[in-house]
Parts: C-alpha cells; structure tokens; sequence
C-alpha cells in the first residue's frame, strides 16, 4: 500500500481520465464508493490496483481487479493462508508500482510512506 500526499488534489473523475489518457486501452477503470471516490484499475482480472481519495492523500492498493477473483482470494486466504495468492502479489505489487511512479510524475507528489 503507498499514500501521497498531494498539492493539488484532483477529483475522482478527473484522475480517471488522466489515467485513461496516459494508459489508453491497456486497462479498464470503474469508480466506486459512496461519492465515486475510488477506482479500480485493471491489468487483468488477476491484478488490479484500487485508488481511494480521502482529504488531500491518494492511497493505492494492489490487489485483484474483478470480484470473483477476490472471492477467490478470500478464500485462498482463508483455507491455505494465502500460499496460492503470493503467486500474484508480486505482479500486484509490480503494478501498484507503476500507477505510483505515474502519480508522482503527473502530480508532483511527495510520497508519506
């Protein structure tokens, strides 16, 4: 998980439109949330990242992009302690990091953690 802070901070859509532009149809991105301030950007339905605003901080977490997939992962998680689910951590982690190093590019942020 990284969080940014950040100077300026964009809306929900208006980051999702950036990502859109600068990624193009590589993947797929669907907002969600009480007021839509969150999304999921998809690499396939194994790997995702999910973008979640709060006040002036970005947080993402890798993670898998499709809810079937999660279910999976929940159960992984649940029944061998997630032995089957390190096998897409990495790419989780791989694609969180590439999201992160554009952010920063196009924000200027300055990473807290």
């Amino acid at each position: 998980m990284r969080i940014f802070k950040l100077k300026t901070i964009p809306s929900t859509q208006e980051l999702a439109e950036t990502l859109k532009e600068e990624f193009s149809d590589q993947y797929s991105y669907g907002m969600f949330g009480l007021d839509c301030d969150s999304i999921i950007v998809s690499k396939s339905i194994f790997v995702g990242v999910q973008i979640s605003k709060k006040n002036n901080e970005i947080t993402l977490q890798g993670m898998p992009a499709s809810v079937p997939t999660w279910l999976l992962y929940v159960a992984d998680l649940v029944s061998t302690g997630g032995i089957v689910s390190l096998i897409f951590r990495s790419s989780w982690i791989k694609f969180e990091n590439e999201i992160r190093a554009f952010l920063i590019q196009k924000y200027n942020q300055e990473v807290i953690s």
